[in-house]
């Protein structure tokens, strides 16, 4: 394999660890935090509205080196229409700091991350249970996704032309 090839296999591999570090810590908190999470899944918010008691952390090109797309604030996605009035990205500060990393270590190897999706309103995953109700793909809005929780951050690589990987 090439030097390109290993330096793209380290970056996911850190995206993967700090999958797996984020998925520990929500363990924890669901489980000490049930029932506010539970209420939070059932909130129907937009991007307007405060998301409840979920502490949320903006990210713009500006704080993060990397590129934000929203692909739900545009008409070309799963629902097949726009489903985000604006193209708002946040996540948990605790996502933010793994992502932080993904995007510097994406940075040394002459990449940069593209945020396509990050954290959700309730009532998208609503939408999205409505259009694709099968789990495989989509959370089942009744439990919550990682994306309404703000742990979870839909990313592909930009290479150094700009085009997507």
């Amino acid at each position: 394999m090439t030097t390109g090839e290993w330096i793209v296999i380290a970056i996911f591999i850190v995206a993967l660890l700090c999958s797996l570090s984020l998925f520990l810590w929500l363990r924890r908190i669901i489980v000490r935090d049930r029932g506010r999470l539970a209420q939070a899944r059932n909130n129907r918010v937009d991007h307007q509205d405060k998301p409840g008691t979920v502490p949320l952390v903006q990210i713009t090109e500006q704080t993060l080196p990397v590129h934000i797309h929203m692909a739900y604030a545009t008409p070309h996605n799963l629902a097949g229409r726009q489903v985000y009035a604006d193209s708002l990205c946040a996540l948990r500060p605790e996502a933010l700091a793994c992502l932080d990393r993904a995007a510097a270590a994406a940075r040394r190897a002459g990449y940069t991350l593209k945020i396509l999706d990050a954290w959700r309103p309730a009532a998208a995953q609503a939408l999205f249970w409505e259009v694709c109700p099968d789990p495989r793909y989509v959370a089942d809005p009744a439990r919550g996704s990682h994306h309404t929780r703000g742990v979870a951050v839909d990313v592909t690589l930009v290479d150094q032309a700009g085009q997507d990987l």
